[in-house]
């Protein structure tokens, strides 16, 4: 059983998450038409964070996680409810391929 005051700080850096994938996203939209260098960190600080928020959702198998990982499927009761109620991985190849060419796949 993972401690309830692991599971409280790792909500809160949810939170975290979750905003700045927000934030990202606006950003993004509205500088859509410029090709910078500021656009390009954009998108790289909106790939990490949604890898983070992926592996949260997804990367649930005890072989995939380290021991210390708090993921989606250890706030619920019934994991195999959570297995069938949170949907397929959705994949952003496009996202993926800018995760992979700054190496932090």
């Amino acid at each position: 059983m993972i401690d309830i005051d692991k599971m409280r700080e790792a909500s809160t850096h949810l939170q975290y998450e979750i905003q700045m994938l927000r934030f990202l996203a606006s950003e993004l939209r509205s500088r859509s038409k410029e090709h910078t260098a500021v656009v390009n960190a954009y998108v790289e600080s909106f790939a990490i964070h949604l890898r983070i928020l992926r592996d949260f959702f997804y990367r649930d198998s005890p072989g995939s996680r380290d021991k210390d990982d708090i993921m989606a499927i250890d706030y619920v009761r019934s994991e195999k409810d959570w297995l069938s109620e949170r949907g397929v991985e959705v994949t952003f190849p496009r996202f993926s391929g800018h995760i992979e060419r700054i190496g932090l796949c």
